[in-house]
């Protein structure tokens, strides 16, 4: 790799911001792929961002995001050695507005703290992949992350209003917005990230709390709508309570009542 570029880099950024010695914990998501880049910065801003990328650009170093590092799909994973771009530092919640259900985001924030953070607002944010304590907002974009919630409320892709990309020239595009209606040119990027740029700022869809409530049925209320047909269901308005009483219900009540086949 270019020392030429690193030593740019690391004037740009500091010293503190570029490591060229990384250790395993930069190699690997939580699955089996592995690769061993030959550096690690930590940008701070989109700009400082932009600038590692023009100048891997360049020099035709290979550059690989990092976000919480808690996938098990291998985006993370510098396969190609180079550059890796760990967005640790971009890590702050920019606005929650309860007016318009907008949040603004960093693509290091963790999932669960937003959760939290809209929550004491009396707000919602669905998405709730299973490591949502420790993945990131960036990840989940990266991955259109979901949950058992998806079901009902959908994956991450159904709350993205607007991102900011920089794309592998260093060019920074803004697409969408804080409009609910804005959503023209970004679904690619939130299913592909690593193939078209870095995401560095999301703006996300937000509910009302009041959104968030669940089911108390039990049993016999599931085995009431499982075996009342499809038609039923759908034509008395039900297919909600249907789908939560099975996230909810206990499967093995469910067994004991039909047993298996």
């Amino acid at each position: 790799m270019s020392p030429k570029a690193i030593n740019k880099i690391r004037a740009k950024l500091g010293a503190a911001s570029v490591i060229t010695d990384p250790g395993p914990e930069y190699a690997s998501d939580k699955w089996f792929a592995k690769g061993v880049p030959a550096a690690v910065v930590f940008p701070s801003t989109t700009e400082e961002t932009a600038f590692v990328m023009r100048e891997a650009s360049k020099a035709g170093i290979s550059v690989t995001p990092r976000g919480a590092g808690y996938g098990y799909v291998g985006g993370c994973t510098p396969v190609e050695g180079g550059i890796v771009i760990c967005m640790d530092r971009m890590n702050r919640i920019l606005e929650i507005n309860g007016r318009d259900f907008v949040a603004v985001v960093q693509p290091g924030v963790i999932t669960g703290e937003l959760q939290e953070a809209v929550r004491a607002q009396n707000l919602f944010y669905p998405p709730d992949p299973a490591s949502l304590k420790d993945c990131s907002i960036g990840g989940n974009i990266a991955t259109n992350a979901g949950g058992p919630r998806c079901l009902k409320y959908g994956v991450t892709r159904h709350y993205i209003l607007g991102l900011t990309v920089v794309l592998p020239d260093g060019s920074i595009v803004v697409c969408g917005g804080r409009t609910h209606k804005n959503k023209t040119g970004f679904d690619l990027v939130v299913v592909q990230e690593a193939l078209v740029g870095l995401v560095h700022g999301a703006s996300s869809d937000l509910a009302g709390a009041g959104a968030a409530s669940t089911s108390t049925a039990g049993v016999g209320e599931v085995d009431a709508l499982l075996f009342s047909g499809v038609e039923d269901v759908l034509i008395v308005g039900n297919l909600d309570g249907l789908v939560e009483a099975l996230c909810l219900a206990d499967e093995g009540d469910l067994v004991g009542s039909h047993g298996r086949d």
